[in-house]
């Protein structure tokens, strides 16, 4: 597999492609690589302010307030992401944004760290350009994805 973060940060922040790189990795492996095998993957990546995901958010979900995470992709499931890996070789899966501030603010409340955080929120992004939907599988994906990032840092 193939995969390309395309980043673009709209604010300051100290985090640079590759951290996010490994974030996308682990998070594919987590749900089985085999899968994606042969596969280019591309996912675009956008950090923005608190400002900017409200915006957004307003105008994706209807829903006037700042968030974390935005996931914009085409597959309602996991199934029919599936049906196209078999027959396509480059897949676009999605947009992600990820409001930096947000999930500054959100490790401080939560008593983790920004970096645990950020690979949370942003596998969480991963998993549902993948379509998966919030339980118990997601959640536990992403739980191992921050655990794993924080022990490579």
């Amino acid at each position: 597999m193939n995969l390309k973060i395309d980043l673009t940060s709209f604010i300051n922040q100290p985090h640079e492609k590759n951290y996010f790189q490994k974030i996308a990795e682990q998070t594919f492996q987590e749900v089985g690589e085999e899968k994606f095998k042969n596969k280019n993957i591309e996912i675009s990546l956008a950090i923005v302010d608190d400002e900017e995901i409200k915006k957004q958010n307003n105008s994706l979900r209807n829903k006037n307030t700042t968030t974390d995470v935005l996931s914009i992709g085409d597959y309602s499931d996991n199934k029919n992401i599936f049906t196209e890996l078999k027959t396509e070789d480059n897949i676009f899966l999605g947009e992600i944004i990820l409001c930096y501030e947000f999930i500054k603010k959100s490790a401080k409340i939560s008593g983790t760290t920004i970096e645990y955080e950020l690979s949370y929120v942003f596998s969480h992004g991963i998993l549902h350009l993948l379509g998966y939907k919030h339980g118990e599988e997601m959640f536990s994906i992403q739980e191992k994805v921050s655990h794993n990032r924080l022990l490579d840092i």
